[in-house]
C-alpha cells in the first residue's frame, strides 16, 4: 500500500509479485505517463502534478507496505534514480522552450551531426568526442520532441517494429549484394 500522510485523498493499494525492483518501474511507468497525459492538458497542472509527487516523496511522506509489513527500501532512494532524473530535466526543458523552439533546436543539432558524420580532417579522439557531444545533443532533443507531441511509447514501438523488420531483411539478404 501507497499512502500519503499529508493528503489522504491520494493513496492507493498496489497488489503485486514478483521483484520490487519490477513494480517500482512499473510506477515510475504509471507516473511518467500520467504526467505525460497531464501535460498534453496543460504545462502548468503539469508542473503541479510533478511538484505533488516531489511532495510526496518527501523523507517521511510515503509509507510503502509490502505484504502488510513497511518496506525497507524508501521512495526517495528511488527517486534519485538518474533515469528519473534525466527524464524529469528533459520534461522541464521541453516544458521551458516548448514545441516551435525545440523544433528549431533539433534541425540545428542534426545540422551539427550531419557535419562530423564524414569530417576526416579532426584527429580521431576530437572526432569521437566531438560526435558523442552532438549525438546527445540530438537524443536530448528528440526525446523533448516525443514528449511535447505525447508520442514516446509509439517512436519506442515504432523504432522497435523497424529494428526487427530490419533484422528480419538481413536474415533473408535483402540487404545482400548481387
Amino acid at each position: 500500500m501507497i499512502y500519503c500522510k499529508s493528503r489522504k485523498d491520494r493513496s492507493c493499494e498496489l497488489c503485486f509479485s514478483g521483484e520490487g525492483n519490477v513494480v517500482l518501474d512499473e510506477i515510475a511507468t504509471l507516473l511518467a505517463a500520467m504526467h505525460r497525459d497531464v501535460l498534453a492538458v496543460s504545462a502548468q497542472k503539469a508542473g503541479e502534478f510533478r511538484a505533488l509527487i516531489r511532495e510526496m516523496t518527501e523523507k517521511d511522506s510515503v509509507i510503502w507496505h509490502v505484504n502488510g509489513k513497511e518496506a525497507e527500501d524508501h521512495l526517495p532512494e528511488i527517486c534519485q534514480d538518474e533515469t528519473a532524473a534525466h527524464y524529469d530535466r528533459l520534461c522541464r526543458s521541453a516544458e521551458h522552450f516548448g514545441l516551435g523552439t525545440q523544433k528549431k533546436k533539433a534541425k540545428e543539432e542534426m545540422d551539427e551531426l550531419a557535419e562530423l558524420l564524414g569530417d576526416y580532417s579532426m584527429p580521431d579522439r576530437a572526432l569521437r568526442a566531438a560526435r558523442i557531444e552532438e549525438l546527445a545533443d540530438v537524443y536530448n532533443v528528440l526525446d523533448q520532441l516525443c514528449i511535447l507531441w505525447d508520442c514516446e511509447e509509439d517512436v519506442q514501438d515504432a523504432a522497435e517494429r523497424k529494428m526487427i523488420r530490419t533484422m528480419e531483411r538481413i536474415q533473408d539478404g535483402y540487404y545482400d549484394e548481387a
